[in-house]
């Protein structure tokens, strides 16, 4: 059943895209709030929180609130700004969890020198120390306390946030009905997507990619799972959060040196415009789906 499924939906796929102009006439409105404005110069907001004098204990029971957008098929997104003291609630506690979680990294590396994945491990201890939670369900549109052009050190803060829930899959998504919609990406350089315009990106499909050393052509991507959903958000026209992956070379004082690192910055909401399918750069079938920003959110400048 699932083969056949896929099967007709590949048989629909569009192979070239739509121009924005003639994708935008088709299209009405309806809106979204997002929760405040980005400081120019690209500058992290979580980086210069000050350290929390005490790391007690955090509620368990702590959750913030998303409202999931409704909408009609073919309905436009404008993204329109909501000014909400409970969003500067929710952003005090985002920062109060994220001094905490880096300063167990640190803590971790101080006694231990180098260690790989430290903010898994860090995400581990601290969860058993019951002072941090997981497990936060996904939602749509903008999330309570985040701002567009917030800048994230180590992907696990992606999903303490609430941002996107997984450690390496690169779409989030939740039920819609009885089908699965995108509400969250990853998009990665390193991955092949295209992040060079600011308004449209590129994001390359989930699976049929090379891992390790391994040779030969990988396998063809499917449209199952986080690749399904996004082409479902393309049908349904649902905002989804996109957070881009830049490397950059920083200091690593447990080794000493310099290392190269991907740094997270949650770039606002998109809308799935198109997807074609083609053949990738290692020969295999792989899905590109084309996403466009939506319009009314504070621009976002990459200065390293």
């Amino acid at each position: 059943m699932e083969k056949s499924n896929n099967s007709k939906l590949l048989s629909n796929l569009s192979y070239g895209f739509e121009s924005s102009s003639d994708f935008r006439e088709k299209m009405k409105t309806k809106y979204v709030h997002y929760t405040g404005d980005f400081p120019s110069g690209f500058s992290s907001n979580v980086l210069e929180m000050s350290r929390v004098e005490s790391t007690k204990e955090l509620n368990d029971n702590w959750r913030r609130k998303v409202g999931a957008v409704k909408s009609k098929q073919g309905d436009k997104i404008v993204v329109k700004k909501q000014t909400n003291l409970n969003d500067e609630k929710a952003r005090e506690k985002i920062f109060e969890i994220l001094c905490l979680f880096r300063e167990k990294c640190e803590e971790i590396m101080r006694k231990e020198g180098f260690v790989k994945r430290v903010d898994c491990r860090a995400m581990k201890e601290l969860k058993n120390e019951r002072k941090i939670i997981k497990g936060f369900n996904s939602k749509i549109g903008q999330i309570h306390g985040i701002k567009i052009g917030d800048k994230f050190k180590y992907r696990v803060e992606l999903i303490i946030v609430g941002l996107h829930r997984f450690y390496e899959h690169g779409i989030d998504y939740m039920w819609h009905g009885n089908k699965k919609i995108a509400t969250c990406i990853v998009a990665k350089e390193k991955h092949l997507d295209k992040m060079y315009n600011p308004n449209i990106l590129i994001y390359i499909g989930e699976g049929g990619k090379p891992r390790g050393n391994k040779t030969g052509m990988p396998r063809d991507q499917n449209l199952k799972g986080g690749n399904l959903a996004l082409w479902n958000s393309m049908e349904v026209k649902n905002p989804v959060r996109v957070v881009k992956g830049f490397k950059k070379d920083v200091f690593d004082r447990a080794r000493n040196r310099m290392v190269s690192r991907t740094r997270y910055v949650y770039d606002g909401l998109y809308e799935v415009i198109d997807c074609e399918g083609k053949r990738g750069v290692f020969g295999n079938l792989i899905f590109e789906f084309k996403l466009l920003r939506c319009s009314e959110q504070p621009t976002v400048h990459r200065n390293g």
